[in-house]
């Protein structure tokens, strides 16, 4: 089975980390997007995946020193086409806050571009 993130998701987190690249300050995402982190954890669990429709929810679990946490650290959307899964989203934990609306929110402007490359 292959995981692939859909083409809206993969197309706003390349504009993320382009303007990003452009840019000597930070202008994007200052987390992990898909982890929903900025310290990740040793390693990750599958929770209970719901289904609606559909998409999928599947809350996933931060594991240290060999334990799960109870609470999940995110919940990832996904739907199967054609026998494939994309992602669709990745939410907080109480599924206030989507990757895509964070990512198609407005960002600072760049005030200190990077300059080119001198040959």
């Amino acid at each position: 089975m292959y995981w692939d993130l859909s083409p809206q998701l993969a197309k706003l987190l390349e504009e993320d980390s382009a303007a990003h690249a452009k840019c000597k300050e930070l202008i994007g995402l200052d987390f992990d997007p898909i982890l929903n982190t900025q310290d990740p954890a040793e390693q990750y669990e599958v929770g209970i995946i719901d289904k609606r429709d559909s998409h999928y929810f599947a809350k996933i679990h931060r594991v240290d020193s060999g334990r799960r946490k109870e609470a999940s650290d995110v919940v990832a959307e996904f739907v199967r086409q054609s026998g494939r899964l994309f992602f669709l989203n990745f939410y907080d934990p109480k599924g206030e806050t989507g990757l895509v609306s964070i990512l198609k929110s407005p960002r600072p402007k760049c005030s200190v571009p990077h300059e080119p490359e001198r040959k």
